[in-house]
């Protein structure tokens, strides 16, 4: 999910309300996850860290890449072995990453040393270096879909979303008979939010290869993008009954969630992770459903799932700054809103649930204007890249507000704490106090006093799908 940010699918605002202020969550994502690393030799799909089992068969949600698997080069294949086991016992992923490069630079390498090299290279943020072995990747492999497909990923997390349909389109009159290069070229067109077209490339996919699960979720994508939504449960309901695909199930959540249906929605991302604990998407998307249910424990743990999976999720950042901040752990919810806004810049919802903290976070001692002056700074930022918005935030409004009326309001009273007279101290002649007198303290200002602040109830999530 994606703050406010736009998605390679459609965008279904959430707005929750907890501890008496808004928080801004993203929507369920329909966008492809960050793929695991994937097997040599017998290839998991890139959504899937499935091995090959001893009989040479393929454990549960693995699927073949085929004779492409196999690197031309042994050492390559042996280099890249090690770096997915590194991977998948949680080793450094800079070793993991250095291994791939390796195995690339030692020639000869198949299509899973680039696929993997370009996932590390995702994964740490270069986008350029991911592209290009991407790419690489895409012509080693005889542009096989789930290569194809990691490659739009990328490119669209590039924005050069157009650039990639392009290549795909050229390399595909180049290699016709590629089903891969056109089931990519269609998740291009979704990334680009152009579904009647992607529709139609896929249809004449399925006419050619009707039992082709792949072309299905593409289809069902496409409907989703149209809201056509009875259409796209249909045809996500044939190709689960050919495939159990934990991306098909993420889609049908995803449909659960937009029909205001959070139970069974949370059930489908769950029967997902059941088949593919790799999904980032999954794990966030369940992050906010238990947010919305009241845990913000549950949805700190999905939240951080799917960090693991992708450092750069700046969605899952999100999600887990509001947890924390439910939790009352500001310093952990601003880290995490910082981190968000780190990787998307554009971040509104961010600026938004960092006014809405500052708004919340007072000191231990007497209150003090500052963290209003801070929340008021948030939520001016959060109006101005809210700008060209339709209408105006009456919500954001009424907390600027009360957040100048508290700053005002304290720095008035400490400017009439440093004008007041000194109080008289001793008798009115001057004389000292008489032995065993001693003279009241005067109260430091704003001592036990209560000031008036934003309303802080329990947790009264509401979800609007």
């Amino acid at each position: 999910m994606r703050g406010r940010a736009t998605f390679a699918g459609p965008i279904l605002a959430v707005l929750l309300a907890c501890a008496g202020a808004e928080v801004r969550n993203p929507p369920p994502v329909v966008a492809e996850p960050v793929p695991a690393a994937v097997e040599s030799t017998v290839a998991a799909a890139p959504e899937s860290v499935g091995v090959a089992s001893s009989d040479g068969s393929q454990e549960a949600g693995a699927v073949a890449i085929g004779a492409v698997d196999q690197a031309t080069n042994p050492r390559s294949d042996e280099l890249t072995r090690e770096a997915v086991g590194i991977a998948k016992s949680g080793g450094d992923p800079v070793v993991v990453r250095q291994k791939l490069a390796e195995a690339v630079a030692s020639g000869g390498a198949g299509p899973l040393a680039y696929y993997n090299l370009a996932v590390a290279d995702l994964r740490a943020g270069d986008l350029a270096s991911a592209e290009e072995h991407a790419w690489k990747g895409v012509e080693v492999g005889n542009g096989h879909a789930k290569l194809a497909r990691l490659y739009v990923e990328i490119m669209d997390r590039w924005g050069r979303a157009e650039a990639g349909l392009s290549n795909l389109e050229r390399l595909s009159a180049r290699m016709p008979e590629a089903k891969g290069l056109k089931l990519g070229i269609v998740d291009a067109l979704l990334v680009l939010k152009k579904p009647a077209d992607a529709l139609q490339r896929a249809s004449d996919l399925l006419r050619k290869d009707e039992t082709n699960v792949d072309v299905m979720i593409a289809i069902a994508k496409a409907y989703l993008a149209m809201e056509r939504l009875e259409a796209a449960e249909y045809v996500l309901g044939q190709a689960l009954e050919l495939r159990k695909e934990p991306r098909a199930y993420v889609l049908m959540g995803t449909m659960a969630w937009r029909k205001g249906d959070a139970r069974r929605a949370l059930g489908f991302y769950q029967e997902a992770l059941k088949l593919d604990a790799g999904l980032a998407d999954a794990h966030n998307n369940l992050a906010v459903l238990y947010q919305d249910a009241g845990d913000p424990e549950a949805a700190a743990v999905e939240a951080l799932a799917a960090l693991q999976l992708d450092s750069k999720y700046a969605d899952a950042w999100l999600n887990l700054g509001n947890a924390r901040r439910v939790q009352r752990n500001f310093g952990e919810a601003m880290i995490a809103y910082q981190q968000a806004l780190g990787v998307n810049p554009d971040c509104a919802d961010c600026e938004f649930n960092l006014g809405v903290l500052e708004l919340e976070r007072k000191p231990d001692g007497p209150d003090e204007p500052a963290h209003y002056r801070r929340a008021i700074e948030h939520l001016q930022r959060y109006k101005s890249m809210r700008r060209g918005a339709m209408r105006g935030d009456a919500t954001a409004d009424s907390y600027l507000d009360e957040a100048r009326r508290m700053s005002e309001s304290l720095e008035d009273e400490a400017q009439r704490a440093k004008e007041a007279p000194p109080a008289e101290v001793g008798v009115s002649s001057g004389a000292a106090p008489s032995d065993g007198e001693v003279p009241d303290k005067q109260k430091p200002v704003g001592e036990n006093t209560e000031e008036s602040a934003p309303t802080q109830s329990s947790i009264e999530d509401e979800g609007a799908p």
